[in-house]
């Protein structure tokens, strides 16, 4: 299958899943939580559900998805400062292997340690003041559970969620130890603690009244450790972005939906069928946000997680 030919079929099975969830369940379900009294004409069945009944539901989906909106703007806000707290500390950690190397050369001069000892010290407090400060804010955005309780809440699918818990983890979460071809721990499953580098550089490398430590050894264990850090961060950065585009499609469909559902509720004249306001709805959505149709599984949740923020109650997701 071409890639034009598989664009295609994915568009029109986003419409078909479009057609499949907003239907007539979909606004009868609105019915019976709608704060209008007039909803209760629909319990006399879907079919006939009056046009004063059609109008609350469209209003009370509205509302919710508004409410939706507000939950996954909450959490692409998180996404969004993540992402720039890991950049920054990749950053950070891409200036101590420059540091690290410059240090390993030859014939380095007294004054030029002292330099990189400063600089290499210096940067990496500056690595761990953001580790540990993540830590001491509401919601700490190193660490998966928060931004994926905050996603899953805004009624997003756990299994789509599952590369950034995955990735994230690594840096910022206790994971499994990880063991060497040889059976040695390589890792206890915490955070690499890069400011261990600057106190080894301090002790070890640059210490003039020990000129017999093993400087090369170091640097190459020094090396190693900040590429697997470099490596893992790198990982962060690419899951954190994948999640926040999934994010921003949802939060693209959650918006248009709910703008549609207003919309055609203030067109209506009382005289459409159910069939004819849906139609309407779709034509909408699908012309609104083409882009996030293939988010469309996720309209259910995401109305419910809108719900449940209205009601206080337990959306369930």
């Amino acid at each position: 299958m071409s890639g034009a030919i598989r664009w295609i079929y994915g568009i029109d099975m986003a419409i078909k899943s479009l057609d499949g969830i907003i239907n007539s369940d979909f606004v009868y379900k609105l019915a019976r939580v709608s704060d209008d009294s007039s909803a209760t004409a629909a319990a006399s069945g879907k079919a006939k559900m009056e046009g004063q009944a059609l109008y609350a539901s469209l209003r009370s989906g509205a509302k919710n998805f508004a409410a939706g909106v507000q939950l996954l703007n909450r959490g692409i806000s998180l996404v969004n400062i993540s992402l720039d707290v890991n950049d920054k500390l990749l950053s950070l950690v891409k200036d101590l292997r420059t540091i690290v190397d410059k240090a390993n050369r030859g014939n380095v001069s007294a004054s030029a340690a002292r330099h990189y000892r400063l600089d290499f010290d210096a940067r990496a407090q500056e690595f761990d003041d953001i580790i540990e400060g993540s830590k001491k804010n509401e919601s700490d955005v190193l660490d998966v559970t928060t931004m994926e309780g905050a996603l899953l809440q805004a009624g997003l699918d756990k299994t789509k969620l599952s590369e950034l818990a995955t990735m994230l983890k690594r840096i910022s979460s206790p994971t499994d130890r990880v063991l060497d071809s040889e059976g040695n721990v390589t890792s206890d499953g915490n955070p690499i603690p890069v400011v261990d580098f600057a106190r080894s550089l301090k002790a070890a490398i640059y210490d003039e009244d020990d000129p017999g430590d093993d400087k090369s050894g170091f640097f190459g264990k020094a090396k190693t450790k900040l590429h697997e850090l470099e490596l893992r961060l790198e990982e962060n950065v690419k899951a954190l972005r994948k999640t926040q585009e999934l994010v921003k499609e949802n939060l693209d469909l959650a918006r248009v939906t709910g703008v549609a559902f207003l919309n055609v509720s203030d067109e209506m004249t009382g005289s459409e069928s159910v069939d004819q306001v849906l139609d309407l709805i779709r034509s909408k959505i699908r012309s609104s946000a083409p882009a996030a149709l293939g988010q469309v599984h996720n309209l259910e949740r995401v109305l419910a997680a809108g719900l449940a923020s209205l009601t206080g109650q337990d959306s369930g997701t």
